[in-house]
């Protein structure tokens, strides 16, 4: 006859049947990192943005250029479109603050109004040495997108004199006939920045210039 089993044997099976091993947790999935919108520069407050966009009108200005197309602010501020929803509402809200003047369409133009001149650093809008202006003269031309043959063909020129094609493109050590060199000059003329005189040369306009010519 088979024995029973005794209460605290019986006791310990019962424990040891109850008793699972601790399984370790699975780690949570981590959530999805926040995407930028497309063409939104990261890390800048809106005080940025604002800032940005009214030097750039204030840069322009120095050359007596008072209209921007909307699109080459927006590049220049680090922007893709002016369809990027911080870039519009940005510009919206200097708009209402009346010191930015906005046209509308796909063609839209920027520029300041006297508050928004008023609001600009003096020292931007009146640049003290003609090295200054030149300097200026550089980040216009970027926002413009002129090219870096543009800013040269200014460099050339920022001694005063009035110089031809022939002798610019001498300077490059390129023909007259180089796209990035023959290009530059209508592009110039068009802002306008350069003049063309009756003997076919060259001259920077005289805001170039706050000190006067050299």
């Amino acid at each position: 006859m088979a024995k029973s089993s005794t209460p605290a044997a019986a006791s310990k099976a019962k424990a040891t049947k109850k008793t699972n091993p601790t399984k370790p947790k699975a780690p949570k999935p981590k959530a999805p990192a926040k995407r930028r919108a497309k063409g939104e520069p990261g890390g800048k407050s809106d005080d940025e943005i604002q800032a940005k966009i009214l030097n750039a009108l204030a840069d322009v200005r120095v050359f007596e250029i008072a209209e921007v197309p909307n699109l080459m602010v927006a590049k220049y501020t680090g922007f893709n479109s002016t369809d990027t929803k911080s870039y519009r509402r940005n510009v919206k809200a200097l708009k209402d603050a009346g010191v930015i003047l906005a046209t509308s369409g796909a063609t839209s133009i920027l520029s300041l109004t006297e508050a928004g001149q008023a609001k600009c650093n003096k020292a931007q809008q009146e640049p003290m040495t003609n090295a200054q202006a030149l300097e200026r003269l550089e980040h216009v031309l970027e926002m413009f997108g002129t090219g870096t043959k543009a800013f040269e063909v200014c460099k050339l020129l920022s001694d005063g004199q009035a110089r031809s094609r022939e002798w610019m493109a001498k300077q490059f050590g390129v023909s007259t006939d180089t796209k990035s060199f023959r290009d530059s000059i209508p592009l110039l003329k068009k802002l306008p920045l350069i003049e063309e005189l009756g003997n076919k040369t060259f001259k920077l306009l005289d805001v170039a210039f706050p000190e006067g010519r050299p």
